[in-house]
């Protein structure tokens, strides 16, 4: 079991959507019945007493629901930091761009992200994309761009986005737009091998071998348009039954945080250095499926992720040492137990005891420090996200972190 304290949720308030982009990894357009507002609103609630800070709003396209606003109002009035991702189609002219922002903004909306590149564009016009970030800039919404790329778009997803900063009167730099009076952050990456983007040639793609320190560090929990909640946000997760814990219709999001934390998925990915253990865990099997899979190429963590766990011989694997070791007991409270098969660590950060159980295979005193302080550093860097000053203690766990690995 881990000590699963997820700071945001995200909720995905349709899956109706307009567009029918290739490279989408979203179930849009099932004709399910929504996720009521009652039950968004008693999960946002819940979440703001289980101390999480930020809501992610997504789609679908939420823009399309009348009822995002209300959601988005209920969370501000919690303190929530509130962020939507749209695709801006909503901003047909000017005036319709304007107001829908200043609306967002009254409700209490922190940061509006558009979805802007060409795939994007087979149904939404430049003037759209440029009325909406406009109206967003105006209102004074935060704004962010999310910009998916393959080989064969990049070079206009470029363009596109100078062409955009040129006419916002500011400044392409890559990583954010710089304008006069502040800056649009953007995110910017190739599409990953799931969803839609499976019928992409090989060639689109960028395929890269595993590095074993990425992996799943988001601290998000999902809750899908009908209910469905996911430990994780990403495409897989979302499209596959498989990774559902539960339903918001009928499960408390207490309970359904300690589904994750007592589940395979939470056990091997929650906790820090979680997706290097499961690698090290795969390569040393002494399974040639397995070892195979370690050494393939993927577009990204979330496609090997998904690889392993719907894969029958590998997921036995896996649930196998889960299961073996799951009912171990152990009685540290704080520091580390070594043993061939498990790691205990706990860590006190200010007035907060993070805990989690490592299982997959031994650890040296050297990758038990690193593990340490490398907890640590995401701790503080969550913590210098939200406004507090960490910049000593960071750059002190920096140092260490330097040394430990010369």
């Amino acid at each position: 079991m881990v000590n699963y304290k997820p700071k945001r949720m995200g909720l995905l308030v349709t899956d109706e959507c307009h567009n029918n982009c290739d490279h989408c990894g979203v179930i849009t357009n099932s004709g399910h019945p929504p996720i009521s507002l009652e039950t968004m609103n008693s999960y946002i609630s819940q979440a703001y007493e289980l101390g999480m800070i930020q809501l992610d709003i997504g789609g679908g396209e939420p823009s399309l629901r009348d009822e995002t606003l209300d959601v988005i109002r209920h969370a501000s009035s919690k303190g929530m930091h509130t962020v939507m991702t749209t695709n801006g189609s909503y901003a047909s002219n000017e005036e319709n761009a304007l107001k829908y922002a200043r609306e967002l903004k009254s409700a209490g909306l922190g940061t509006i992200r558009f979805s802007i590149d060409k795939d994007h564009m087979k149904s939404i016009s430049y003037e759209t994309y440029l009325n909406a970030v406009r109206g967003a800039l105006k209102s004074g919404l935060g704004v962010g761009i999310c910009s998916a790329y393959r080989f064969s778009t990049a070079l206009e997803n470029h363009i596109l986005l100078e062409k955009l900063a040129e006419d916002l009167s500011g400044k392409y730099k890559g990583k954010n737009i710089l304008l006069r009076n502040g800056k649009i952050d953007m995110e910017i990456g190739f599409i990953h091998n799931e969803g839609r983007a499976r019928e992409f040639d090989r060639e689109e793609l960028w395929w890269y071998k595993l590095h074993k320190k990425e992996g799943c560090r988001k601290n998000e929990i999902m809750i899908k348009s009908n209910g469905d909640i996911t430990p994780c946000c990403s495409f897989h997760a979302l499209a596959n039954n498989d990774y559902v814990i539960g339903n918001a219709n009928t499960m408390s999001l207490k309970t359904a945080i300690e589904r994750v934390n007592e589940s395979i998925i939470g056990s091997v990915l929650m906790g820090p250095r979680g997706t290097e253990r499961l690698v090290n865990f795969l390569e040393k099997s002494g399974n040639s499926e397995a070892q195979k899979m370690t050494d393939s190429e993927y577009t990204s963590f979330c496609e090997f992720c998904n690889t392993v766990f719907s894969t029958p011989t590998t997921k036995e694997l896996v649930v196998n040492e889960f299961n073996r070791l799951k009912d171990r007991k152990s009685t540290i409270v704080f520091g580390r137990e070594n043993s061939s098969t498990v790691s205990r660590i706990s860590v006190v950060v200010g007035d907060e005891r993070i805990e989690f159980l490592d299982f997959l295979g031994p650890v040296t005193s050297k990758d038990y420090s690193i593990a340490f302080h490398e907890h640590i550093l995401r701790y503080l860097e969550a913590k210098e996200r939200w406004g507090e000053n960490v910049s000593g203690r960071k750059e002190e766990v920096e140092k260490i972190l330097v040394a430990l690995s010369t």
